[in-house]
C-alpha cells in the first residue's frame, strides 16, 4: 500500500533523469584508452623522423655506463632488499644465472634480488622495443624566443619529420607538439606557429595526423583561451581536409589562477569544458606553480606540499571526467661533470665523481615518480634520454608490487558483481571495477605486467583487449546462465554451474556447503589452471550428486609398548607379548588410555593355571579397580579365588555414617593440606527416626 500514486511522482522523476542523463554528460568515467606512463619533451628544432630509436640507444648506454648489472641499479635506486645483493662481478653473474632458470623458488628464495632482476630486465627490454611512449615536439621552453623567420622554417621542418616518421612507422604511440601561450604577448606567435605546423603536415601527408595527436597549450588562465584554440583547430581542420575532432588539446596547468579562479571555485573543469570535448589531458607544471605563489628556488620541489595542493584539486576537479592527468618532471639532468675523449679518457677519480652525479640525480627522479605514482599521477614528464631507465624502473616496481593484491581484489570484485547482477540485484559500483581493470590495462600496455600474470585475476585475455569491466560482467552472467562458455575447459563450466541450481537466499545448509566448495575450486582454478581428472573428480562428484562427502577418519597411531628386560633375559623372549596385544586391542576399542605405563611384569603359574599380571594403576585408582578394568577390557581375569566379588558396602552403616565418594575424599585432604576443614560424611537423611539413630555427641 503506497501514498504517492504514479501522477504525483512523475514530473519529480521526469527532472531527475535529466540531471542524471546531464551528470553522465559531463563525467562518463575514466577512459578506456591507453595512457602513456610519460611525456619526453625536446625542442621541434632537434627533431627527426627516427629520434625514439637514437633516445632509447642513449638511454641504453647510460644504463651500461653506470648500472651494468640489476645489483649496482637497485642499489643505486635504494630498491627493496638492495643490502642483500651482491657487490662483486662473479657473485652478481651467479646470482643473474640461478634467477633465469626456471620460475620455480624466485619468489620465495630470491624475493628482492627477483625484484631488482625482473625490474632491471623489463626496463632493458622495454628501450629496445619501445623506448618513448609519448613525445612531445617544444616550441615554449625548449626552444625559446627567436626570430620570427627562424621559428617559421622549424615549424615546417618539425612537421616534414613527423610526415616521414608516420609513413615509415618510426613515431611513438603518442605525438604531439607545444606553441606558445595564448597570453597577451605571445598568442599572435603561438597561432602562426599552429597554423604553420599543420599547414604542412597536412600537405605532406593529404589530410592525415598521428593517431592520437594533440596540441599543448601552455600556461592557461581562463577558459577563454582553450575556446579559441578549439576555434581554431576547427577551422584548420575543415580547410586541410584532416578530420574532425583528429587534433586534440592537452592544456597545461601551471598558473594558480587555473586551480582556483577568480570567483573561489575549481577552475579546471571549466576550462576542459571550454575546449567542447577536444581537451584529453591536462599537465601540472610544478616549477613554473610554485614560483607563481612565490616559493623560492632553494624550496622549489617536486613533493612540495603547495605542489601537492595542485595536484590533487587538479586531480578533483578531472575525476570521471575522460580527462587524462599528467605530472610535471625532475629538472636536475643525470649528467656526469666530466667529459671523456679519445685522446682524454677520464681518470678513475673523474669516473667516479660522474657515476655518483648520475646516482644522486637518478634517486631524485625516482623518489620523485614513486611519488606521482602514490597520489595517482601515473604520467609524468622526462626531459633526458638517461632519464628513461628511472622513469620505468619506478613503474614496474610500482606495478609488481601492487600485483597480487590487485590480482586478489578484481578476482572477488568480478565475482561480487557477477553474482549481484546473476540474482537480480542492482549493481551500479562499476566505476570501482573499472578502476582495477585499469591498473593491469596499464600496467599491461607498459610493459610492466605480462597478460600471463594479468590472467591470474580470472579474466580472459578476451575481456581484457576489450578494456570494459561492464563487458566482462556481462559475459560472466551469460557464462552463468549456460553453464560455462564453449570455449574454456569443461571443468570450468562444471564449476561455473553452481549459479544455475541455487541462490544464497534460497539453498539449504547442505547446498551453501556444495556452493562454497565449488566456488573456492573455481578460484583455485583460476589461480593454479585446469585441475587434474582425480582431483577435478573427487572435488565435484559429492557436489553433483548432491550429497555430502563422507570425512576423512583419523585414526589414533598405537605405538608399541616398551618391551621389559630382565637380568638374563634375551630381547626376543617377552613372556608380556600377549598383555601388550590385549591392551592394544583395548586401546582401539577406547577401554583403556592410550599407552599405559607397564611397570614391571611377572609370568608366573599358579597352581590353577592362571596367569596373573601386575600392570601399573592408573592415578586414583585402587588394586581392586585395576582387577575390575583388566578383567573387563579381556586382558587378564581374576584369580579362582576372587571371581565372586562381594556386594558393594552400604552407604550408610548402621549408626548412619557412611564412607564418602572419593572425590569428596579427595577434596576433603587438600583441603586439610590448606588448612580447611571440609564436612565429614554424607548429608543424613531428613526425619525423626534418622535424628534418633545418630549418636549424640558427649557434650
Amino acid at each position: 500500500m503506497t501514498t504517492l500514486s504514479d501522477k504525483d511522482t512523475h514530473a519529480i522523476l521526469d527532472r531527475l533523469a535529466k540531471a542524471n542523463e546531464a551528470f553522465r554528460g559531463f563525467y562518463p568515467g575514466d577512459p578506456h584508452d591507453r595512457q602513456p606512463v610519460h611525456t619526453v619533451y625536446g625542442g621541434a628544432h632537434l627533431f627527426k623522423a627516427d629520434l625514439a630509436k637514437k633516445l632509447g640507444g642513449l638511454a641504453l648506454k647510460a644504463l651500461d655506463e653506470y648500472a651494468p648489472n640489476f645489483a649496482s641499479f637497485a642499489k643505486a635506486l635504494e630498491m627493496p632488499g638492495h643490502e642483500t645483493l651482491p657487490s662483486s662481478s662473479a657473485d652478481v653473474d651467479a646470482l643473474t644465472a640461478a634467477l633465469a632458470v626456471g620460475d620455480g623458488h624466485k619468489h620465495t628464495v630470491y624475493e628482492p634480488a627477483w625484484l631488482a632482476y625482473t625490474v632491471y630486465q623489463r626496463v632493458r627490454e622495454k628501450l629496445g622495443r619501445e623506448p618513448i611512449e609519448e613525445s612531445r615536439l617544444d616550441f615554449e621552453d625548449g626552444y625559446g624566443n627567436r626570430p620570427d623567420p627562424e621559428e617559421d622554417g622549424h615549424a615546417a621542418s618539425a612537421a616534414e619529420e613527423v610526415a616521414k616518421g608516420l609513413a615509415a612507422k618510426t613515431l611513438p604511440p603518442f605525438i604531439g607538439f607545444r606553441i606558445k601561450s595564448f597570453t597577451e604577448e605571445c598568442r599572435v606567435r603561438a597561432v602562426r606557429t599552429l597554423d604553420i605546423f599543420l599547414t604542412s603536415l597536412a600537405a605532406k601527408t593529404g589530410g592525415e595526423v598521428p593517431v592520437p595527436f594533440v596540441v599543448t597549450l601552455p600556461k592557461v588562465t581562463i577558459p577563454e583561451q582553450v575556446a579559441a584554440l578549439a576555434d581554431l583547430l576547427d577551422m584548420l581542420e575543415e580547410r586541410l581536409g584532416i578530420k574532425k575532432g583528429a587534433v586534440g588539446i592537452d592544456i597545461m596547468i601551471e598558473t594558480p589562477q587555473s586551480i582556483i579562479d577568480a570567483e573561489g571555485s575549481n577552475a579546471v573543469f571549466k576550462l576542459v569544458r571550454a575546449g567542447r570535448g577536444r581537451v584529453r589531458s591536462a599537465a601540472y607544471g610544478t616549477y613554473d606553480y610554485t614560483a607563481l605563489v612565490n616559493i623560492t628556488a632553494a624550496f622549489q620541489r617536486h613533493t612540495h606540499r603547495a605542489a601537492d595542493f595542485a595536484r590533487h584539486v587538479m586531480q578533483v576537479g578531472l575525476a570521471q571526467t575522460g580527462v587524462m592527468i599528467c605530472d610535471g618532471s625532475t629538472t636536475i639532468m643525470p649528467i656526469g661533470p666530466h667529459r671523456g675523449t679519445a685522446e682524454k679518457p677520464l681518470t678513475p677519480q673523474q669516473q667516479a665523481e660522474n657515476r655518483a652525479v648520475v646516482h644522486s640525480a637518478w634517486k631524485l627522479h625516482y623518489d620523485n615518480v614513486r611519488h606521482s605514482l602514490s597520489h595517482g599521477y601515473y604520467q609524468g614528464w622526462d626531459l633526458n634520454p638517461a632519464q628513461l631507465p628511472i622513469r620505468y624502473a619506478a613503474v614496474y616496481r610500482f606495478f609488481l608490487e601492487s600485483l597480487a593484491d590487485a590480482s586478489n581484489r578484481l578476482n572477488k570484485f568480478i565475482d561480487s558483481a557477477a553474482k549481484a547482477t546473476l540474482i537480480g540485484n542492482t549493481f551500479d559500483d562499476a566505476a570501482t571495477g573499472q578502476g582495477l581493470l585499469n591498473f593491469f590495462l596499464r600496467g599491461i600496455a607498459c610493459g610492466a605486467i605480462t597478460e600471463e600474470e594479468a590472467l591470474a585475476t580470472g579474466i580472459t585475455l578476451d575481456e581484457l583487449r576489450g578494456r570494459s569491466f561492464v563487458k566482462i560482467v556481462k559475459n560472466r552472467v551469460k557464462a552463468c546462465a549456460r553453464g560455462g562458455r564453449r570455449d574454456e575447459d569443461p571443468s570450468r563450466a562444471r564449476v561455473l554451474a553452481f549459479a544455475r541450481h541455487a541462490t544464497p537466499r534460497t539453498a539449504s545448509p547442505r547446498r551453501r556447503l556444495h556452493l562454497g566448495r565449488r566456488r573456492r575450486l573455481e578460484r583455485q582454478h583460476r589461480r593454479q589452471g585446469p585441475l587434474r581428472p582425480e582431483r577435478r573428480g573427487r572435488l565435484l562428484r559429492p557436489a553433483v550428486a548432491g550429497r555430502r562427502a563422507a570425512p576423512r577418519r583419523r585414526h589414533r597411531r598405537c605405538e608399541p609398548l616398551p618391551q621389559p628386560q630382565e637380568p638374563g633375559r634375551r630381547p626376543g623372549d617377552d613372556p608380556a607379548r600377549g598383555l601388550r596385544d590385549h591392551q592394544l586391542l583395548a586401546e582401539r576399542r577406547g577401554l583403556l588410555p592410550v599407552r599405559p605405563v607397564v611397570r614391571r611384569h611377572r609370568a608366573a603359574t599358579r597352581p590353577d593355571g592362571d596367569d596373573a599380571y601386575t600392570v601399573a594403576l592408573l592415578p586414583g585408582e585402587s588394586e581392586r579397580g585395576r582387577a575390575l578394568r583388566l578383567t573387563r577390557a579381556g586382558v587378564a581375569r581374576l584369580p579362582r579365588r576372587s571371581r565372586q566379588l562381594p556386594p558393594r558396602p552400604a552407604p550408610h552403616d548402621a549408626a548412619g555414617v557412611g564412607r564418602a565418594p572419593r572425590a569428596r575424599r579427595d577434596l576433603r585432604r587438600r583441603g586439610a593440606a590448606l588448612g580447611v576443614r571440609a564436612p565429614r560424611g554424607r548429608r543424613p537423611a531428613r526425619g525423626a527416626a534418622q535424628r534418633a539413630r545418630r549418636p549424640q555427641p558427649d557434650r
